[in-house]
């Protein structure tokens, strides 16, 4: 069976339902960076927007498959917090509290779709790299480019609280 586009967020998900209802009014953003804060406890990933970006340590491709994709794996499946390279790029992700990983935009789209492929993300089985190197929008998922910048505007928020 085909996809029929756009799709929609799953609202079941704690996460993106208060971002849509941040957008809607009926939920503070404080409510959402709690849950966000929540999963990135949970997952030892950390998502900051920050300037100049925090000391880590690099974490070596070789210890990818160890470290980075199972909490990047258990991080989006907790938040389907899906965010295309051109969000990536003004993200800085702390792995196991001060470590990083530094994807390329290519290396980010394919580790989004590799996930969304494997819990079936939305219904559709056949994401590729593209989905989300060029970024996902409101054709792709309905109310996605609100629904994004909202959650940007979450992290950032998160962000500077933090500091």
């Amino acid at each position: 069976m085909e996809t029929v586009f756009p799709v929609k967020l799953d609202r079941s998900v704690p996460l993106v339902d208060a971002i849509f209802r941040v957008i809607e009014g009926t939920c503070s953003e404080l409510e959402a960076i709690q849950l966000l804060s929540e999963a990135e406890t949970l997952t030892e990933v950390k998502l900051l927007s920050t300037k100049p970006p925090p000391p880590s340590k690099q974490i070596p491709v070789e210890d990818y498959e160890k470290l980075v994709e199972p909490r990047m794996n258990q991080f989006l499946s907790e938040t389907h917090l899906v965010l295309g390279s051109k969000e990536y790029n003004d993200l800085h992700i702390l792995i196991a509290n001060d470590y990083s990983y530094a994807w390329t935009h290519r290396e980010w789209g394919y580790m989004l779709a590799k996930w969304a492929n494997d819990i079936r993300w939305l219904g559709h089985f056949d994401w590729n790299y593209l989905d989300f190197y060029g970024g996902l929008n409101d054709r792709i998922v309905e109310n996605y480019d609100a629904w994004c910048a909202t959650a940007m505007r979450i992290i950032e928020i998160k962000s500077n609280l933090a500091t």
